[in-house]
Formats: C-alpha cells, sequence, structure tokens
C-alpha cells in the first residue's frame, strides 16, 4: 500500500479539479429602448465544447421601422456588482466597435438583420 500523500498536495489536487466550471447557462432578456425599439440578449454555451459564452446581440422595432443603422450603446456588469465597465480585452468586438468616450460604455453597429454576436473567454466568466 503506498503511503498518503502530504496534506499540502491533496490540497493542491483538489484544487486543480475544482477549477474546471460548468458551461454557462441559457439566459435571455429583453430591455425596450427609445423609439420603439427593443434589444434583446441571447447568452449560452459555446457550441465548440468549450467553457466559453456565445452572446448573441439583436434589436427589433417594435412598430415595423427599419433598424439599418442603429448602434447597440452597451457596458459589462459583473455578477454582485453594481458598477458598469467597458468589455474585457480578451473580448474580440465586432467590426465598427468603439469606446463611447465615458471610459466604460461601448457603441456597436448593428449588423445584418440586426444583429451581432460575442464571444466570451471562460476565463472572463464568473
Amino acid at each position: 500500500r503506498a503511503p498518503a500523500p502530504p496534506r499540502a498536495a491533496a490540497v493542491a489536487v483538489a484544487k486543480r479539479r475544482r477549477r474546471k466550471q460548468a458551461p454557462p447557462p441559457t439566459y435571455d432578456a429583453t430591455s425596450e429602448c427609445e423609439g420603439g425599439v427593443e434589444a434583446i440578449m441571447h447568452v449560452e454555451a459555446a457550441q465548440d465544447g468549450s467553457l466559453d459564452a456565445a452572446v448573441t446581440f439583436q434589436v427589433r422595432s417594435t412598430d415595423g421601422s427599419p433598424t439599418d443603422g442603429l448602434e447597440l450603446h452597451w457596458a459589462v456588469q459583473r455578477r454582485n456588482s453594481d458598477d458598469w465597465e467597458g468589455p474585457p480585452p480578451t473580448v474580440a468586438l465586432p467590426a465598427g466597435s468603439r469606446p463611447f468616450g465615458d471610459g466604460i460604455a461601448t457603441r456597436t453597429p448593428m449588423g445584418a438583420g440586426g444583429r451581432f454576436d460575442l464571444r466570451v473567454p471562460a476565463s472572463e466568466l464568473e
């Protein structure tokens, strides 16, 4: 019978095992915006087996008006925090995205069909 590993080694093994996260849950949110527009956010686990999250933002008009040329003004709020932040540097932003100027928010033009997609690395998920 092999001797028991030192306690520090057992703790290190337990910590390594604990680091594996569950994929993010599916989450949907809809916000009413000015001018008869709704902003919709859909979050789900990336489909490649990683622990990353796939986020889709979409805008749609509630009165049938075109959504061409609209931009989404957005920021990130971490769980259990009231503070807003800009997107993490590890998130590749869609073409045309730019800082709003307040040091926090980002403006992103809506793509074809009034939508754009982001991939959030697992390292940024809480």
